[in-house]
């Protein structure tokens, strides 16, 4: 990451200096996407728009404005710049991002309540204990919440991904699953056609569960040798094979079953093969398994296969 030069702005009410902060390259490392749509890239940092001044208490969009002055100063030469003291504007809060509703136009209301859906869901998204800390705050949340689903339109994946996230933060589970079952996708040559059917999963299978709260969607799986003879695999269930009967040497049958784990979305997809009373047959599909399996080669017909043989199957809520 490579930050650029700041940029001076005035507080149009009173005249108060202060001053954003640009990027001049970034990357995703290290970054992670939820299912409110929010995307948090600490390499590649998002800088306030609408923020206040911290003299005056007033609210406005720096876009709006026209820069007084740049500060390109390098980190050893800040100490000595004539905007060393002017301050970085901030994100607003959330009572901040109320009072600015009702001094925005029509078309900046959806974002800002978009904003506000995060504010809440940051109490939460890195392991705090509650949305809830003021007296009146769930009502705000459920308040900003319907209002936000009056906006969006159903004339995108985005919006419609979005109306089913705010149908299961509501505890509206049914509508949750109907709409996420109601997109199709059209185009089978865009790009994204795999990361969205996978939030389509994903969605559907919080909802069956149950579970309102926003949650991380970037992070597929991971892959973990244990020891020389067992492998660990942690991904999410994109098909479950129906139960195939096959016979082996000796006129002996068995039967097996075979599911797909996707454990990112840019490496291949892996096959794991149960056998016999290994079949779980409750698998459901958007889940994310840990799955024990061996490394096996198989000889049929003078080929050899290589399989992985699954072992154990464990159901957890998200990749460590």
């Amino acid at each position: 990451m490579m930050l650029g030069s700041d940029y001076i702005y005035e507080c149009p009410k009173c005249g108060h200096f202060l001053k954003k902060s640009t990027l001049i390259s970034g990357n995703t490392f290290y970054g992670a996407d939820y299912s409110d749509g929010k995307s948090i890239k600490p390499m590649l940092p998002d800088f306030p728009d609408l923020t206040k001044c911290k003299n005056c208490d007033n609210i406005f969009w720096l876009s709006n404005l026209k820069k007084i002055g740049e500060d390109d100063s390098s980190w050893w030469e800040v100490a000595n710049s004539k905007w060393a003291n002017v301050e970085y504007a901030e994100f607003l809060n959330i009572k901040d991002l109320f009072r600015a509703l009702e001094i925005s136009k029509p078309q900046e209301e959806e974002i800002i309540r978009t904003w506000i859906l995060w504010a809440f869901n940051d109490r939460i998204r890195d392991g705090g204990k509650g949305m809830f800390i003021e007296e009146d705050d769930k009502d705000l949340w459920e308040q900003n919440c319907k209002a936000l689903l009056n906006l969006l339109s159903d004339d995108n994946f985005d919006k419609k991904y979005m109306k089913a996230e705010l149908y299961r933060n509501l505890g509206e589970f049914e509508k949750c699953i109907d709409l996420i079952e109601s997109i199709n996708f059209n185009d089978k040559n865009d790009k994204d056609l795999r990361w969205k059917t996978d939030l389509k999963n994903q969605m559907k299978y919080k909802a069956g569960k149950k579970v309102q709260s926003v949650f991380k969607t970037s992070k597929v799986g991971k892959l973990q040798i244990i020891n020389q003879n067992l492998i660990e695999i942690t991904g999410r269930l994109i098909q479950v094979l129906p139960i195939q009967t096959v016979e082996v040497r000796n006129g002996r049958v068995w039967k097996k079953r075979e599911i797909i784990l996707e454990i990112n979305s840019i490496d291949p997809n892996l096959c794991v093969t149960f056998f016999n009373d290994k079949l779980f047959p409750d698998l459901i599909e958007g889940s994310i398994l840990k799955v024990s399996c061996v490394i096996a080669s198989i000889e049929h017909n003078k080929e050899w296969f290589t399989r992985l043989i699954g072992r154990k199957v464990e159901e957890v809520l998200e990749v460590d």
